[in-house]
């Protein structure tokens, strides 16, 4: 029997598994080795600190950030690394695929010299499949959250069979976050600028200069973003397009302010031969601008204007004005190697016509024996691509309006991007100020960035108070965006509030705190501090936590670690009930002696006395309930349900019921609005392609729509809206708030006598013109005075003029 081969001897770990090779490269942080990994044979390639630089702490960080970087993108175009090896606690080295091939530059460097195998091997367009392959590279690592930094042909390896890797992430930063490495220039490609000062520099410089963005050449790193990769795209594109960098100077500082000021040539601006034909230039020389002519990789040896203009927009100076993504810069390669217009280039007729004959290169030559056919035929294809132009903008507008219909934002907004912007008509108009009915996130510097809660300053018009987690309460004017008053409650976190019905006093508290705090809300000063239990359990920021009756003096305040809630007497601070029940909504009932709540998942509301703590339940519902709201003249109790449905209670008559589906979603909540109809958010289901459903507004009376108002941003549907019932206006509790005003009151209503009917037209923004019947016009109130306009009554042609601070003025012919 033959002997048991031996068993195998597993190699070394740490450093002692790399044999080292010859050097492939160096640069200004490290050298790139070729070695072969013992553990499992193979040629790889390792990248090793200078030795200069061990012992600097920043180039450590560095280093060991590129690496991280690198194991964060997997992409076929992005070098992959294999291991990482340290040595006495810091990085040492780390593996990564040996890549057998050049860089970009040199290829580009052969084409300058007129090599004839690169001239034959890389035409523009592989040299665009090249590109494209970058650009890929690139938008993956934007979608990780990750910038290079410092793009140039030189980071860019072209494989022996074609494979693209984009290297060197020496440079790379994690979106948001606020860790960078300040250093100068790179050395490679740059004299040292040290002894520039921050008065010329504005900060530090990263990258190269050459292909550096204007923000990153000011040292703005701040403002460096995705577009400051685009930019540096462009730079490439520049290259290959023009054998040369987009900026050249004498000096890297001349280079660094040609940058900073905008101060490039359009690559069909290359028309001169040079004298430089096949010079090679050292590396870290800045090169003097020069012309050639003619670019030998290029038909014709000029440059395309269509690919000039697609790299001149993406190295504008003003950086939103280059391309919005990477995304959209291959967009516009695709278009131009697949025969069509380029968005930067902004092709007229005559252009079209051109790149429509090259499309049909066949028919074009065919047509071309009969002139007045070839004539006539271009016409007819041309009528055919307008036709089809016109029926695709139609049914983009068609699956708009159905997109619209079911709640689909997404699906309407990118239907109506597809149509064309000279097909743009009236019912494009109409859908896309739909996209957004909000105004704007509520902005005001140092309040509104992180805030736990929001309630309505009763009968003060545009008025909210917001509660901030750093521990402040702030009197907003939501009309005007000013901070009019800050009450210090010296509790930090999650902070809630309640304010009286009568707009006297304020109650806050935090769930970590044993108190909570009584203000004076004319005066803004501190009446006293109640003794409340406190939790370090997390409270869901769509439950109410505290509530005060109408005059500000009881509260039913929650207690999380005993289930239950408490009626506190304020002017003496002691608990006068407490029930084994935790609310998620709750209220005073307008009659001054009870209390309803509303609890998680339940089918009844509860009514307690606030007497005895008495306990009855209301008549069960028809389904769940998610939130509850009191009407705004108190008389009626709206309840929505997870089956879409509203059922209403009144309030001094529970038994007086009615119910009615409102939506197909689970409603998630619901508020009166000033004009006495109904607002309310959906969740979306499973099925939905909108994260975020609209806002929906039904009238109170018959429950049937008044409209969908979209805009809402990553706002979950079961969050609270609070309305300011005095003006209209609602906040949305997210960071920052979103403001709307909602147009549900009635402004005017003109009543005129007769039969004969009645017809009405708008005959501008501000003027209706009707004759006959009533006309009832819905608008903004006022938001300085709460106005709700008045009625109007006249014999013949009444005018009905609205100005625009919602205020409503009449013009009479009697």
């Amino acid at each position: 029997m033959p002997p048991d081969p031996p068993a195998p001897t597993p190699p070394p770990l740490g450093a002692e598994n790399y044999q080292l090779g010859p050097e492939i490269s160096s640069g200004g942080m490290g050298s790139v080795l070729e070695a072969t990994d013992g553990k499992l044979d193979r040629k790889v390639a390792i990248k090793v600190m200078l030795l200069d630089a061990d012992a600097d702490t920043r180039m450590r960080q560095r280093f060991l950030r590129e690496a991280q970087v690198l194991a964060m993108l997997a992409h076929p175009n992005i070098v992959p690394i294999y291991d990482i090896v340290w040595e006495d606690s810091m990085p040492l080295f780390y593996s990564m695929k040996l890549v057998k091939g050049r860089t970009l530059q040199a290829i580009l460097d052969d084409l300058r010299k007129q090599d004839a195998k690169a001239l034959h091997d890389y035409p523009l367009t592989r040299l665009l499949r090249v590109f494209r392959k970058v650009c890929d590279a690139i938008a993956f690592a934007h979608s990780q959250g990750v910038l290079h930094r410092d793009l140039k042909p030189e980071n860019i390896m072209v494989g022996e069979f074609g494979e693209v890797l984009v290297m060197d992430w020496g440079l790379a930063k994690l979106l948001h976050s606020d860790a960078d490495t300040p250093v100068c220039v790179d050395e490679d490609r740059s004299e040292d600028l040290s002894h520039l000062g921050s008065a010329t520099l504005h900060g530090a410089v990263l990258g190269t200069p050459q292909y550096m963005s204007p923000e990153q050449a000011r040292g703005s790193m701040a403002d460096v973003d995705e577009r400051s990769d685009i930019y540096a795209l462009g730079g490439i594109l520049y290259a290959i397009l023009t054998l040369r960098p987009p900026v050249e100077g004498k000096t890297a500082l001349e280079v660094l302010d040609k940058v900073s000021r905008g101060e490039i040539s359009a690559p069909t601006a290359f028309q001169a031969r040079s004298g430089s034909r096949g010079k090679v230039f050292e590396k870290g020389e800045v090169l003097e601008a020069t012309l050639i002519k003619p670019l030998p990789h290029l038909r014709s040896g000029l440059v395309p204007s269509a690919l000039s203009s697609v790299a001149m927009k993406a190295l504008r100076l003003d950086k939103t004005r280059r391309y919005t993504s990477v995304s959209a810069l291959e967009a516009d390669i695709d278009s131009y190697t697949s025969g069509f217009a380029t968005s930067a280039e902004e092709a007229g007729a005559l252009k079209q016509i051109q790149l429509l004959m090259l499309r049909h290169r066949v028919v074009t030559v065919a047509l071309a024996a009969l002139l007045l056919i070839s004539i006539s035929f271009i016409w007819k294809v041309m009528a055919s691509e307008r036709i089809a132009q016109q029926s695709l903008a139609v049914a983009q507008v068609a699956l708009a309006d159905e997109s619209y219909k079911r709640d689909d934002a997404t699906g309407m907004i990118t239907a109506l991007d597809a149509v064309p912007e000279a097909l743009r008509d009236q019912a494009w108009d109409y859908l896309s100020a739909k996209r957004d009915s909000s105004l704007d996130p509520l902005k005001i510097a140092g309040f509104c960035e992180d805030i736990s809660d929001i309630c309505e300053v009763p009968r003060k018009p545009a008025q909210f108070a917001i509660a901030s987690r750093d521990g402040r309460v702030g009197i907003v004017d939501v009309v005007t965006k000013k901070l009019l008053r800050t009450l210090d409650t010296g509790q930090p976190g999650d902070l809630r509030i309640s304010i009286a019905a009568d707009g006297t006093r304020l109650l806050c508290r935090t769930h970590s705190t044993a108190t909570a705090i009584l203000f004076d809300l004319k005066s803004g000063t501190k009446v006293k501090a109640i003794a409340v239990s406190r939790s370090d359990s997390p409270v869901p920021a769509n439950y109410q936590t505290i509530a005060l009756n109408s005059n500000g003096s009881l509260a039913a305040v929650t207690d999380l670690e005993e289930t239950a809630f408490h009626l506190i007497d304020l002017s003496t601070g002691t608990v006068r009930w407490t029930q084994p029940f935790l609310p998620k909504q709750m209220f005073f009932h307008p009659d001054g002696k009870r209390l309803i709540i509303m609890e998680k998942s339940s089918f009844t509301l509860r009514s307690f006395t606030l007497d005895s703590g008495w306990n009855f339940m209301l008549p069960r519902l028809f389904a769940t309930a998610t939130s509850m709201a009191l009407s705004p003249d108190k008389k009626e109790i709206a309840v929505a349900l997870v089956s879409g449905d509203v059922e209403f209670y009144k309030a001094m008559n529970q038994n007086d019921r009615r119910r009615k589906k409102v939506s197909s979603q689970i409603i998630g909540h619901l508020a009166w609005t000033s004009g006495s109809n109904l607002l309310f958010t959906g969740l979306p289901g499973s099925h939905e392609s909108t994260a975020t459903p609209p806002l929906r507004l039904v009238h109170s009376d018959e429950l049937t729509p008044l409209g969908n108002f979209y805009g809402l941003h990553h706002y979950p549907g079961d969050m609270p809206l609070c309305v300011n019932h005095t003006s209209g206006h609602v906040l949305t509790l997210q960071n920052p708030p979103q403001l709307w005003l909602i147009p549900d009151v009635t402004a005017a209503t003109l009543q005129i006598g007769g039969n004969s009917g009645w017809a009405c037209a708008f005959l501008s923004d501000t003027t209706l013109l009707a004759r006959g019947g009533k006309v009832e016009l819905r608008c903004h109130a006022s938001a300085s005075t709460g106005a709700h306009g008045r009625t109007v009554r006249g014999k013949s042609d009444p005018r009905c003029r609205a100005s625009f601070d919602g205020m409503l003025r009449t013009r009479l012919h009697l």
